[in-house]
């Protein structure tokens, strides 16, 4: 697929699709950001239907451009801990799932070389902003964080539910701006729609220390489809 394109990444989840809506929303939105044909209403019941046809637990990518619609699917591979290293690409504002994509490959190839799993951008100012693949999440004095959406991160709708079960189980949450020191010492997650939240290890080779708190938001990211 050439030229300008969007996509979104699927969790499918005992063969259905729990975020459906929310992926389908933002595959909108980017496409009207980008001046893209509109995406087809028929799209969630295509999804729904290939979901169906699978593996009961997987990943499913949809592209769209003015070309018109790529399906792929791959497994979901081992659930562990990552190792996370901060990385010398600088962040560049990513509003719209595009695959317009240099600094986050450039990012996860300097981190997977280096021997992590996945980099973590900061802006030029030196804010922590995001991972190459995920968003981030951490506890600060029981408050669950997240970077701010005027750092021009990704809306994350792995955040987005992220912040919905940690309403329902009392935990507070907010947005932050700071600066990558404050993380050392802190529990960090990396969250996304395709594979829920997943605890960092290390954090450039210090120990991430563990929280009963967000394995508890993690137990209860998937909803039934």
């Amino acid at each position: 697929m050439s030229g300008t394109g969007i996509f979104e990444t699927m969790r499918v989840y005992r063969g259905g699709l729990p975020l459906l809506e929310g992926h389908l929303l933002r595959l909108t939105d980017g496409a009207v950001a980008l001046r893209l044909p509109r995406p087809s209403d028929a799209l969630a019941a295509i999804a729904r239907t290939r979901a169906g046809e699978g593996a009961p637990h997987r990943i499913l990518r949809l592209a769209w451009s003015e070309e018109g619609t790529v399906w792929s699917e791959r497994e979901l591979g081992p659930e562990r801990s990552w190792r996370v290293l901060t990385s010398g690409v600088a962040h560049r504002a990513y509003p719209v799932k595009s695959m317009d994509r240099i600094p986050f490959d450039r990012a996860l190839a300097e981190a997977e070389a280096a021997g992590a799993d996945e980099p973590l951008l900061l802006t030029s100012d030196g804010l922590v902003a995001e991972a190459a693949r995920f968003a981030l999440l951490w506890l600060d004095e029981g408050v669950l964080r997240y970077p701010a959406a005027d750092l021009g991160v990704l809306p994350s709708l792995g955040v987005r539910r992220a912040l919905d079960v940690a309403a329902t189980l009392g935990i507070p949450s907010g947005p932050a701006r700071i600066p990558r020191v404050e993380l050392d010492g802190r529990s960090v997650w990396l969250v996304n729609a395709a594979r829920g939240l997943v605890p960092v290890a290390a954090l450039d080779d210090q120990p991430v220390p563990p929280s009963e708190v967000l394995a508890e938001v993690a137990g209860q990211f998937w909803p039934s489809a």
